[in-house]
């Protein structure tokens, strides 16, 4: 190579370098913006546990209260709770009605996630419960998901809140797919689902799915609008 080429070959990887710092302090701007809202909006009791990573980020945290602000849904079930958990319960009573039914694999996670419950004063809305994967068959394919007898009691779902299980080091593609062949027929006439960390490959493949096998329309793609992705659709 060249001296001229080596110099170019330099420049370039600044160029990319500078680029990638831009992008994350353009992120790191509306993560900032997002939890700001957040808190100008939640009459917090608490410290809201740590957000992005493994949790959901600001910017989806405040599509959530934006959406249930506007829809007011009565009943939502969250797939993976958490921090979206309290959200969901502080603008449930804030409107002074419904609740929020979390579920996860994790027997600890869950009794953390109750234990932020009971810390933020949100136990008469909110409600976590443990359902370990076990294996599920739909169209003659075996899925690892959550226990289906934490929904035996769920009906008419307003809104269906998509963040797990995980997929981070699972073998199984696509992990999250059985959410809709479970619970479809539970979700309320105009019920809404909202799925987080939609920009990767195997969400993506799954909403396509859905989007061919159920009554379902896309509402909004909010990609460019968060660091992970998210989608919303209804059950029309």
């Amino acid at each position: 190579m060249t001296e001229q080429a080596q110099m170019l070959a330099k420049l370039d990887a600044l160029l990319a370098q500078q680029h990638t710092i831009l992008e994350q302090q353009r992120q790191l701007y509306r993560q900032t913006e997002a939890l700001f809202a957040l808190y100008s909006q939640l009459p917090l009791r608490a410290a809201l546990p740590t957000m992005r990573g493994y949790a959901i980020s600001p910017d989806f945290a405040k599509i959530l209260l934006m959406h249930i602000q506007t829809y007011q849904p009565r009943l939502i079930v969250e797939l993976g709770g958490g921090v979206s958990t309290l959200i969901s319960g502080y603008m449930l009573q804030k409107h002074g009605d419904g609740r929020v039914l979390a579920v996860d694999q994790s027997a600890e996670f869950a009794a953390y996630a109750m234990h932020n419950i009971q810390q933020h004063q949100l136990a008469t809305v909110a409600q976590v419960r443990h359902a370990p994967l076990q294996p599920i068959t739909i169209h003659a394919e075996t899925w690892q998901w959550y226990a289906t007898d934490a929904f035996a009691d769920v009906d008419a779902i307003d809104l269906l809140v998509i963040d797990g299980p995980p997929q981070y080091e699972n073998p199984t593609p696509l992990v999250r797919y059985p959410a809709l062949p479970v619970l479809y027929a539970k979700l309320a006439p105009g019920g809404f689902i909202l799925m987080d960390d939609a920009d990767r490959d195997d969400e993506q493949q799954i909403v396509a799915r859905w989007l061919a096998e159920f009554d379902l329309k896309l509402v909004r793609d909010f990609s460019y609008e968060t660091e992970k992705g998210a989608k919303l659709l209804q059950k029309i």
